[in-house]
């Protein structure tokens, strides 16, 4: 609704010849419709099915993995708001600077160095320090890269997979006393949109998965409960089981 109403207003204020009002109603419009798709995708989108998320993949380490990753909608639309958001900041700059009012003109230097702050953003994307995460399963362990760190605990440490109702359904991966097992990274604290849990657990929210959580929960705890198969992970074979939901 409030996408309509900025289109309206923009192209209203194009015809009465106030093309600046006219940009920003437009610009307005597409911000909002960015984070409707964000949050749609999150809340409301039907995930992946079975298997078809599931993929073959490597560790950083080169360990041949089963992986599923997080929504490339959610972290593209991300991207794209703090990038679109910066093109007004500068450009509301430009033209506080060439106006002949002196108070406006004072408003330069602040749009400067919001616009400034708000691309640290993207480039703590370029660094690598903000990526989108995803989860895998090796014959060695679960390892978990969040938009901001990462996660690995190792078979023997865990203890159970649960699931959990936080904000959305939430997958955790839980390794009791298991704090020396556990290795972990934050990679940043700007714009953190997630963060290391305070104790050995895995916590893998659903709303930021490309795949359905109960096919997820499902596919982590076969391979929980069922070690002789892991040494499969990371194969054609653990794909082909995840395709036909073999758990």
């Amino acid at each position: 609704m409030l996408t309509i109403l900025a289109l309206v207003v923009g192209g209203y204020e194009y015809t009465e010849g106030r093309w600046i009002a006219g940009t920003g109603g437009l610009w307005f419009a597409v911000l909002i419709a960015a984070w409707v798709i964000v949050g749609v995708d999150a809340r409301l989108r039907r995930k992946k099915p079975a298997g078809s998320a599931v993929v073959t993949t490597v560790t950083a380490e080169g360990r041949a993995a089963t992986g599923l990753s997080y929504s490339a909608v959610q972290f593209v639309g991300y991207l794209f708001v703090m990038l679109w958001i910066a093109v007004a900041l500068f450009l509301a700059a430009v033209l506080a600077s060439a106006s002949d009012d002196t108070t406006v003109q004072n408003a330069t230097i602040p749009f400067v160095i919001v616009g400034v702050l708000v691309l640290t953003f993207p480039a703590v994307v370029l660094l690598g320090w903000f990526r989108r995460g995803r989860i895998l399963l090796t014959a060695d362990g679960v390892y978990q890269r969040g938009w901001t760190f990462e996660s690995f605990l190792p078979w023997s440490a865990i203890t159970s997979i649960q699931p959990y109702f936080l904000d959305g359904p939430e997958i955790w991966v839980a390794a009791g006393d298991g704090e020396q097992q556990w290795q972990r990274k934050q990679f940043t604290r700007w714009w953190r949109q997630d963060r290391l849990p305070d104790r050995p657990v895995i916590q893998i929210p659903a709303k930021t998965l490309g795949a359905d959580a109960t096919f997820a929960y499902y596919l982590l705890g076969y391979y929980y409960m069922h070690p002789a198969n892991r040494t499969e992970l990371g194969s054609a074979i653990a794909v082909d089981r995840a395709q036909r939901a073999n758990f």
